[in-house]
């Protein structure tokens, strides 16, 4: 089955990909932008309404692969051009464990590497904003990174710099801890000065919670079409990246109170009634009322215990005039596009690949990292 390097690489795959919204031309992307119908995102970083806003969004971790960073470059070079504004979204409502750069990385060095991990496996189940940054853990990272500084002593001051980020910090969640390094690494060594945000800032203000109604509304139909086009793209023998959605399904997700272990809410019909449901590993169970005749998802959002899964496209759409897009977040990219269009009534926002991806793959730069290449001086 055929990966987004596949089809990038052939023109074939160029064709499928520009067909369904997916460029790799900056030029054709900005000349495809239009303003946002909805200016709260522009306004939540303080930025002028009525021109394109183009957002970049990834989980917020500690350390980034060359393909995440190709996506940053690819942002910062689109903000360049006249009147349109960037903005990088980071993603803290996703499961520590989700990544292996989450919570820590490990850089390479003569006679061994220096692993960096701020937050225990243990916490793995958590959203990084639930995950606590402990004293100790801390504490034994400082001494590990000190010691391999003695002996890459051309890496000492930028190590002691990363240390000096962390305490003046005082993170008390690993979501603080990596929002302290990313910007710094974003600054002091890719020189962006793109504005961040956190998409549960985003939550919180409610940005989101008119499309996810829409979508909890239309919940059947958006399972139907999901799963007709994540079979299409089989079908063209392209990898989508998701599965099948659960009959059951919603796309939301809740942070146990006992455990802040993160939870999938599936629907629960009771005579006229739709409830979210979960059950968590700890033994609690959740219910929360969506309502009869029209849902809403107000009675989870008043928790501020709830995220969102890989739709996030789907509520960012009316708040952007494009998204620069990753390897992964392409392909099903093309599939949410399909429920915008054909559930939501919504026109989808370009994608653009970054312009030096392909060769980033091909040199298998993905052995590199954002923090190995900072601190090793590359």
């Amino acid at each position: 089955m055929r990966t987004l390097e596949d089809l990038m690489a052939s023109e074939d795959g160029r064709s499928l990909l520009e067909m369904r919204g997916v460029l790799n031309s900056v030029e054709a992307f900005v000349g495809r932008l239009r303003p946002p119908p909805d200016a709260r995102l522009a306004g939540h970083i303080g930025a002028a309404p009525g021109g394109p806003l183009v957002y970049a969004a990834h989980q917020l971790m500690v350390d980034y692969p060359e393909s995440v960073v190709a996506k940053l470059r690819a942002a910062q070079q689109v903000g360049e051009h006249p009147g349109v504004v960037t903005v990088l979204l980071w993603l803290d409502m996703d499961r520590a464990g989700a990544d292996k750069m989450a919570a820590g990385s490990i850089v390479r060095g003569r006679g061994g590497g220096l692993q960096i991990r701020l937050a225990s496996r243990r916490h793995d189940d958590k959203e990084v904003r639930f995950v606590p940054v402990e004293q100790a853990q801390l504490d034994q990272t400082f001494h590990k990174i000190g010691a391999w500084a003695r002996q890459h002593t051309s890496a000492g001051g930028r190590l002691a710099r990363l240390t000096e980020v962390l305490r003046e910090t005082r993170p008390r969640t690993l979501a603080q801890a990596s929002m302290a390094l990313t910007s710094s690494l974003l600054r002091e060594y890719l020189g962006m000065k793109v504005p961040s945000a956190l998409v549960s800032d985003l939550a919180s203000r409610g940005l989101l919670t008119e499309t996810m109604n829409d979508v909890v509304n239309a919940v059947d139909d958006v399972v139907t079409v999901f799963n007709a086009a994540t079979d299409s793209l089989v079908t063209a023998d392209v990898d989508p990246q998701v599965h099948h959605l659960r009959l059951d399904y919603l796309p939301l997700h809740y942070s146990c109170d006992r455990d802040d272990r993160r939870c999938s809410l599936a629907r629960l019909r009771r005579g006229a009634d739709t409830f979210a449901v979960t059950r968590c590993a700890c033994g609690a169970s959740y219910e929360f009322h969506l309502g009869s005749r029209s849902l809403s998802m107000d009675a989870v959002a008043a928790t501020g215990r709830w995220s969102t899964d890989v739709t996030l496209p789907l509520y960012l759409n009316d708040l952007a005039s494009g998204v620069v897009a990753g390897r992964s977040s392409a392909l099903y990219g093309m599939v949410l596009n399909e429920v915008l269009e054909k559930v939501l009534a919504r026109k989808p926002i370009p994608m653009l690949l970054p312009p030096d991806l392909p060769a980033v793959l091909a040199e298998g730069a993905e052995t590199q990292s954002l923090l190995q290449r900072y601190v090793v001086g590359q």
